[in-house]
């Protein structure tokens, strides 16, 4: 695994010795190496080593080389200790390096994608939440070591930007990762300070950034239909079309479930609809089939054809067709919809049904194969390519939001309605990245958008962290379809290509039915359907 390795240490009688030779390695072969006001020494490199060997038992260093195969210094590191963790919330593994007083988190995702933005509190280096929000928005970065050397170093300095890590070797400037290290490109950030010190003009900055995003959107001639659904997303963007709205015509609507409480959110969605005084139209979704044909021209083969959730978004068109309007989506449903998106290929399926990161780092997939397993490469990345011109799919999951957009824009231009959402607009990330970090509330800008929002939104909206769970709403939809998963299954054509057991495969179903845990279920049924799908119009799915 190739990872940052960063030492850190206070200088003092006894470390100015033993740090000596790392620190002249570090110069003569040009590794950014600063000392603050402080007093502080820190040391960076690049190199691969084993995460979990970092530190032998006898404290000496073990196990690594630099990117060119130079032998790296072995320094001192009696009284340091490694640890590995891992964060279940997001693919990522953390190396802990522990020298007291100083303990150090480092992080990179398992696909070798730098995690962004890092937090010293106390004695700790922490990854932020924030680093989850970049990591799922428009854009990639590039993490400089350089630049995190220097905030490193100068870390008592009180007006020290945190945001300098993420700005590349080059001040202003944020690398786009991608799969391809040709097709990167440059984004760039204002270099200047934009002067923001108080919170109160930073939520200012923010409601106008969104309004000049939006203002553009509202139709002045027909009905504009906004879906709420009781998370802070779309009730933002209710909140300032309201705030926009003048001679236009708002109506909204939201997704209900009636008896599923885990996934029923309409409580909220009356509350903000009655705060911004709009009416409001339910749309029932419970009886939802699970299983469909895609709805879409077979020129379109779409990212998630089968998921119920398009059902859903073509029922709140049907709703606003009956209403003569335009509809503004805001992504809802996007976790889920793009959970799970097919692949287009067996050598993906594979990957696809194995959890994306292989089979050892998931829980028991009994009905997958050796063959399988087999036709994973841990080290290669998937690039999933749509049979159409525009073959420009992003091959990681972190990369659901963008592409939960431009699903509903091709989706929108279909049916002739207008899809956009208040925080994929570029300037608001700039904006976000030159805020100061005092003044993000919970450590993100969306925090500071929730304070943004008093006033407009009931503070149930406003204090609600937690995401709704469709867990049973799937259970209870792969119920109602059993007949046809089991002819399905009955003749599939994964069996058939020697990647699942479907005997394995129908009792983990039937124990699913009954309670039992099954996420991969339900991936492995849209896997089948897609294979089927393109196995009809392609001689070559390997």
């Amino acid at each position: 695994m190739t990872s940052f390795l960063l030492i850190y240490a206070r200088q003092g009688p006894l470390l100015q010795t033993e740090m000596q030779q790392p620190r002249q390695w570090a110069e003569d072969h040009g590794v950014p190496v600063q000392v603050s006001s402080a007093n502080d020494f820190a040391f960076a490199t690049f190199g691969r080593h084993n995460t979990a060997q970092i530190v032998d038992k006898q404290g000496e260093l073990v196990g690594w080389t630099s990117p060119t195969g130079h032998p790296l210094p072995q320094p001192d590191v009696r009284g340091w200790y490694s640890a590995v963790h891992t964060m279940p919330e997001i693919p990522m593994a953390c190396v802990q390096l522990c020298r007291k007083p100083f303990s150090l988190w480092l992080a990179r995702d398992r696909l070798g994608i730098a995690t962004l933005y890092y937090r010293l509190t106390a004695d700790r280096l922490w990854v932020s939440t924030e680093a989850r929000l970049i990591a799922m928005a428009c854009n990639r970065f590039d993490l400089s070591i350089k630049a995190l050397v220097s905030w490193v170093a100068g870390r008592y300095r009180d007006h020290e930007p945190l945001f300098e890590c993420v700005r590349g070797l080059e001040r202003g400037v944020v690398v786009n990762r991608t799969d391809d290290e040709e097709g990167r490109r440059q984004l760039p950030l204002p270099p200047q300070n934009l002067g923001i010190r108080k919170k109160e003009d930073a939520m200012a900055a923010i409601r106008d950034l969104l309004r000049k995003q939006l203002v553009h959107s509202l139709d002045p001639h027909h009905v504009t239909g906004l879906p709420i659904s009781g998370g802070m997303d779309s009730s933002t963007l209710a909140a300032v079309a309201v705030d926009l709205k003048s001679d236009h015509r708002l109506a909204a609507f939201a997704y209900r479930f009636k008896t599923l409480s885990s996934c029923d959110e309409s409580a909220r969605s009356a509350a903000t609809a009655a705060a911004l005084k709009l009416p409001l139209t339910y749309i029932d979704c419970e009886d939802k089939p699970i299983l469909t044909e895609p709805m879409y021209p077979e020129q379109w083969i779409p990212e998630n054809p089968f998921d119920s959730w398009n059902l859903i978004h073509e029922e709140s068109l049907l709703w606003l067709t009956s209403q003569e309007g335009h509809v503004m989506l805001t992504g809802h449903g996007g976790d889920s919809m793009f959970s799970g998106i097919p692949p287009t290929s067996l050598r993906d399926a594979a990957w696809r049904l194995s959890h994306r990161f292989g089979i050892k780092k998931t829980p028991p997939i009994p009905w997958l194969t050796e063959k399988a397993t087999k036709l994973l490469d841990p080290n290669m990345p998937v690039t999933l390519t749509r049979r159409s011109r525009q073959s420009n799919l992003a091959w990681d999951r972190m990369g659901g939001v963008r592409r939960a957009v431009h699903w509903l824009e091709r989706f929108g231009r279909y049916y002739a309605c207008l899809y956009r959402h208040p925080y994929m607009s570029e300037e608001l990330l700039r904006f976000s990245l030159q805020i100061e970090p005092d003044l993000l509330w919970l450590g993100r800008p969306k925090g500071l958008m929730r304070q943004s929002m008093k006033g407009l939104l009931p503070d149930s909206v406003l204090q609600c962290l937690e995401k709704p769970h469709l867990k049973e709403f799937y259970r209870r939809g792969l119920k109602r379809a059993e007949p046809e998963i089991v002819a399905l299954m009955d003749d599939s054509l994964l069996a058939e290509y020697g990647l699942i057991e479907p005997k394995r495969f129908l009792q983990a179903f039937r124990q699913y039915l009954d309670g039992s845990e099954g996420g991969m279920l339900l991936f492995s049924i849209l896997t089948e359907l897609f294979i089927r799908k393109i196995s009809a119009n392609s001689t070559t799915i390997l």
